[in-house]
């Protein structure tokens, strides 16, 4: 694959995988421990998504035509609307295809991830569709078959995100340290809280599910490191340093800085190596 359709790929996945956010707000239901799928591993996952897509895309092709076969849409701006989907749908059919014969592990991964999310989007928007018109048994039927979809789709996505967050590859810009602070969150911070920084995790979350309200830039150790130590006291380190120590920021170099400021409680700094992307130290910084 040539290094334009890398970049193509890179920014369209990276514009998918963003909208994370308004998902976090919509409180999906919990995903539950699937040994069947973590047996699978994440990159054969990722392949069985990517493939399942592009058979999903294909009927998607298929049923378009058949219905714009039929005549029934008299309206041209409905008939043209409809017949731009399928160039589209074959186009992702297509890069998809790139994808898979390309085997890189990180694309594979986040085209994945994309995919996945999206799948969850529309879940979400079939399940809080209003169903009052229908029988009780048919609407509750339906209700129950989307949950059991949404827990199995959010399985995979743990898997996904825990392989992402775990695996070493170099962050080259800001938008690669917020996805990776992001992913580390679910995986290596919230798991190690205690009572008092679950507290304060619900004020963070919905900034860190939003990417707009995170910054990124390269620091030296030694200028974060001052920050930290001159900022805390002994009693706020307890509750205010969410991931790693001091000692994790005494080294030589930079490292990536992921900032977000937006009010009281959730003004947050994380630390990221740029060699391996594994967070290194992350705290709520105090007002004032």
């Amino acid at each position: 694959m040539n290094q334009q359709a890398k970049l193509v790929i890179s920014a369209a996945f990276v514009a998918l995988i963003t909208f994370n956010g308004a998902l976090a707000e919509k409180k999906p239901v919990k995903a539950p421990d699937q040994a069947p799928l973590k047996a699978l591993g994440a990159i054969d996952l990722a392949k069985k998504i990517i493939t399942r897509e592009n058979t999903r895309l294909a009927i998607e092709i298929q049923n378009t035509k058949r219905y714009l076969a039929t005549r029934r849409i008299t309206d041209s701006r409905m008939r043209q609307m409809l017949r731009s989907k399928i160039p589209a749908a074959e186009a992702m059919i297509a890069l998809n295809d790139l994808i898979l014969a390309d085997g890189q592990h990180n694309l594979l991964v986040a085209t994945a991830t994309a995919i996945l999310r999206g799948d969850l989007e529309r879940n979400y928007t079939k399940r809080t569709d209003d169903y009052s018109k229908a029988p009780q048994k048919v609407a509750q039927n339906h209700y129950q078959g989307l949950i059991k979809q949404e827990q199995a789709l959010l399985g995979e996505l743990k898997i996904l995100e825990q392989w992402f967050a775990e695996s070493k590859t170099p962050l080259n810009s800001a938008a690669e340290a917020i996805r990776k602070l992001k992913a580390q969150w679910n995986v290596l911070v919230k798991p190690g809280l205690n009572k008092k920084q679950k507290e304060l995790a619900r004020y963070i979350e919905p900034t860190l599910a939003m990417s707009e309200k995170l910054s990124g830039k390269q620091q030296s150790y030694k200028q974060v490191l001052s920050r930290v130590d001159d900022t805390l006291s002994a009693q706020e380190r307890k509750t205010l340093i969410l991931y790693g120590t001091l000692d994790d920021l005494k080294k030589p170099g930079q490292c990536w800085a992921v900032q977000t400021a937006d009010g009281f409680k959730s003004e947050i700094a994380a630390y990221l190596d740029p060699q391996t992307g594994k967070l290194l130290f992350m705290w709520i910084i105090p007002e004032g």
